[in-house]
């Protein structure tokens, strides 16, 4: 979900004809820093949906096998 907030908001900033430069800053800027502060608990902040995936199931391999 993380992914998807922050492409939306990039792809609103980019696209849009009125947005300054220093605004489209902040607009992403806030939302990496909120989806930090909201997805830090659940996921570790990851917004790579590649990574989270790799990671997890890699621990239920490891913990399936037996090995420590």
């Amino acid at each position: 979900m993380l992914t998807f907030f922050l492409t939306l908001v990039i792809m609103a900033v980019a696209t849009d004809t009125q947005a300054v430069g220093e605004a489209a800053a902040l607009a992403i800027g806030a939302t990496v820093g909120l989806g930090a502060l909201v997805g830090g608990p659940v996921s570790g902040a990851s917004m790579n949906p590649a990574r989270s995936i790799g990671q997890r199931s890699s621990r239920a391999r490891l913990a399936t096998s037996g090995s420590t």
